[in-house]
């Protein structure tokens, strides 16, 4: 990852390469096992603690890259040509690649109805950003090219306000979308009171919006008042916590898989996210570098090479997980890195950077 002015950030380097294995890690894991609450209850002790443990590590994914995003672009200072220059450079590239990977890996999933008018006009519809995109793991690529749409309004806010000045709202935001949704199952299963945010905080982008924020005040300088290993440490609590609430929900009938409304997965990421930025020492390494370059297109085309090795994996098999993780991570990423010796398709479609 790279600042303004060229020079690379090794610890987002690290950061990006960690979150691209924890996607492999989520979808390995839901794909090989079943994540609900009648196979739950058959699994072992160890499958249990085994694979909540990798489905919610995989979860961290999405709010790391959404960290990553506002760390390097809110914390910049924009004016009228910067923000333009930002469209041309920055939103354009992610847009044109977000819809082809779209339209590609769409054709895939729905691969038996070629021959089907409205299956081209579904994939058509997703591919221009006004249908929902049929592979449901590329869900995160229309919130990422509509997030990037405000980047440089949001940048000048934060560039404006202090921190606290822009607490309150994004206080009643969080509340909306995180605190209260994470008491939703539970209340229903334990009291049987049912609960529905209803007041709109679109303006701030919901959840997703809060992750990018919060990202681009750590870029200007915000930080938890503890070392890197205090924020480490801090961070396997919550990720603790994270387990703790899935577990609970499941042995309450409620398969409450954690989702990134979660404020604990938010703050569990964001400690991570803080460490990492606390350790100077951190050396950069030709791998990592490739790896966190090669990123989005293995996110874009990873699915179907993973779907492949575990079809000829044993089902509700750790041993199966664990095996389709590495093979599905080297083969993706061996094609991406070749794909990217290609300027145009590095820049337009794979977004290597």
């Amino acid at each position: 990852m790279q600042k303004g002015n060229g020079e690379r950030i090794v610890f987002l380097d690290y950061l990006r390469s960690i979150a691209i294995v924890c996607v492999v890690i989520v979808h390995a894991a839901e794909n090989v096992y079943r994540f609900n609450v009648t196979e739950y209850a058959a699994w072992t002790l160890t499958e249990r603690i085994v694979m909540v443990g990798l489905f919610d590590l995989g979860r961290m994914s999405v709010p790391l890259f959404f960290f990553i995003s506002g760390y390097l672009l809110l914390s910049r200072n924009y004016d009228d040509e910067k923000c333009c220059r930002f469209w041309r450079r920055n939103w354009l590239p992610l847009l044109t690649a977000s819809s082809f990977s779209i339209f590609l890996v769409s054709i895939w999933d729905l691969w038996g109805g070629l021959g089907n008018l409205v299956m081209w006009k579904t994939v058509a519809k997703a591919s221009m950003f006004v249908g929902p995109v049929p592979c449901g793991i590329l869900w995160f690529l229309p919130v990422m090219v509509g997030l990037y749409g405000c980047v440089p309004v949001v940048a000048v806010a934060l560039e404006r306000f202090r921190p606290r000045t822009l607490m309150p709202p994004l206080g009643v935001a969080m509340l909306m979308t995180m605190v209260i949704p994470m008491m939703v199952p539970l209340l229903r299963c334990t009291v049987h009171i049912s609960l529905e945010p209803a007041l709109s905080i679109g303006w701030v982008g919901g959840c997703y919006g809060i992750y990018v924020i919060a990202g681009g005040m750590m870029g200007r300088g915000l930080k938890l008042p503890m070392g890197a290993g205090g924020s480490l440490a801090l961070g396997g609590v919550f990720f603790l916590a994270v387990m703790c609430y899935t577990w609970l929900g499941y042995a309450r009938g409620s398969a409450s898989n954690v989702w990134y409304s979660s404020p604990l997965l938010f703050v569990a990421s964001l400690c991570v996210f803080d460490a990492f930025s606390k350790m100077p020492n951190l050396r950069p390494c030709r791998m990592v570098r490739s790896l966190a370059a090669c990123s989005f297109g293995i996110y874009a085309l990873h699915y179907p090479i993973l779907i492949f090795f575990v079809e000829q994996l044993p089902h509700n098999n750790i041993l199966s997980v664990l095996v389709s993780i590495p093979l599905a991570l080297l083969v993706t990423w061996g094609i991406v890195a070749f794909l990217s010796l290609c300027r145009f398709l590095a820049h337009w479609v794979l977004l290597a950077k």
